[in-house]
């Protein structure tokens, strides 16, 4: 069973390893992109008193970086939920653990929104759900929406 519990955390390792090749996949494709220097900066005489500034983007981004983006961001959420999968099955001594389908790392954005989502987590001792509530990024740098 061990072995079994340590094979479930060696691929959420796996899956959290592929998410940072993808980003640095990201990083070199924007590297390519920003070198061009894509963007300039026009500044326009509204009226005698006031001058309008912007930056124009001359050359788009490049499709590629959203497909890397949001295979970096799939990568990540698996991982988040293959490592709740293990914890859910180590703390139960199951594989699969009680409730298995309804295992899903909660995102939120509001206290509120934890709340609802941790009703699916009840196959998880109440530390965890503590730690998980207390390690959001909304407990531990509250107002960063605003």
């Amino acid at each position: 069973m061990r072995e079994d519990m340590q094979r479930l955390y060696d691929l959420a390792f796996a899956r959290h390893d592929r998410a940072r090749g993808k980003r640095r996949e990201f990083a070199e494709c924007w590297a390519r992109y920003i070198s061009a220097h894509p963007w300039d900066i026009d500044v326009r005489n509204v009226d005698p008193c006031t001058l309008e500034i912007l930056a124009v983007t001359r050359e788009p981004a490049p499709v590629e970086l959203a497909l890397i983006f949001s295979e970096w961001l799939a990568a990540l959420r698996a991982a988040l939920d293959n490592a709740l999968y293990a914890l859910a099955a180590a703390t139960s001594g199951q594989n699969p653990p009680p409730q298995a389908e309804r295992i899903q790392y909660p995102i939120c954005t509001t206290p509120e929104d934890f709340k609802k989502q941790a009703k699916r987590l009840t196959m998880l001792p109440e530390p965890v759900l503590a730690a998980l509530e207390k390690s959001r990024s909304l407990t531990r740098f509250p107002g960063h929406l605003s």
